[in-house]
């Protein structure tokens, strides 16, 4: 590959323009543009082009002799990649203030599990234990309709499941229409299984809102409960001054039930 200092005005000596200074090579002629590995820089004043996919087009080292190589594997990526064995920090540094700016038209890809955004350089809560966002995403779940926490009997019935996780906390909402008891045992506390996510063990429930219609209680109210260290919930009654109580499969008509729940738990 060969050097080229070329002047955009034509008729120029080329010769006129450069010169070695104190062992650095400088382009005298302020108009003029450089060019490596092309004889037509155009309007840029550094003009480099790749002469294969494989092969860096720029390569600068640090003072450990790391090599950070620029490469244009295809024609729509630049990668920039770190040769060394060690951890490098890729930073770009607006110490003065004012904002930073990302644009795109396409995603911000973090390229390795457990990797994200790290809010270390601000002042945390004493219980602080993570300040690293690593984790999100959405989709679906199929909640199952069971007399037992684990086997047991199963219902039917219309069910939904959407969730959301954004780090350590899924939240989630769960629909179930015209729920069906048939086959499974009156007596037994009814659960509502398949979160798409394993509650933290931190505690032993966390609460949750519920909507229902045409179930049978007798406290005051009724509230959902995640199980810790689990991936159920069950409808809890309560009243002031009283023990709670979980709803059995006794509580619900069967066909003609509707319970919704909506919350939040930390994993």
């Amino acid at each position: 590959m060969s050097m080229k200092f070329l002047k955009t005005v034509a008729g120029a000596a080329v010769s006129s323009l450069w010169e070695k200074v104190s062992g650095n090579v400088v382009v005298k002629d302020t108009s003029a543009n450089v060019g490596i590995g092309t004889d037509d820089p155009d309007d840029s004043r550094l003009y480099i082009t790749q002469d294969s996919a494989s092969n860096p087009v720029l390569t600068l080292l640090d003072t450990d002799a790391i090599a950070y190589d620029f490469v244009f594997p295809d024609t729509n990526t630049l990668k920039i990649t770190c040769a060394g064995g060690a951890d490098r920090t890729f930073e770009l540094n607006n110490s003065a203030g004012g904002v930073f700016n990302l644009k795109t038209d396409g995603n911000l890809v973090i390229g390795t599990a457990g990797k994200g955004i790290d809010f270390s350089a601000q002042t945390p809560a004493a219980g602080m234990t993570a300040e690293l966002l690593d984790h999100y995403e959405c989709g679906t779940f199929t909640p199952v309709i069971a007399d037992a926490s684990t086997g047991g009997n199963t219902g039917s019935g219309t069910v939904v499941g959407l969730y959301t996780r954004i780090g350590r906390v899924v939240n989630f909402s769960m629909s179930l229409s015209l729920i069906n008891t048939s086959g499974m045992t009156a007596g037994n506390v009814i659960y509502f299984r398949g979160l798409p996510f394993t509650a933290s063990s931190s505690v032993n429930g966390f609460p949750q809102s519920a909507l229902i219609h045409t179930v049978t209680f007798s406290d005051d109210y009724v509230v959902g409960r995640v199980n810790g260290n689990d991936t159920l919930i069950i409808l809890q009654e309560m009243d002031s001054g009283a023990v709670w109580g979980s709803l059995t499969v006794a509580a619900i008509s069967s066909g003609a039930s509707y319970i919704y729940v909506q919350g939040s738990y930390p994993i």
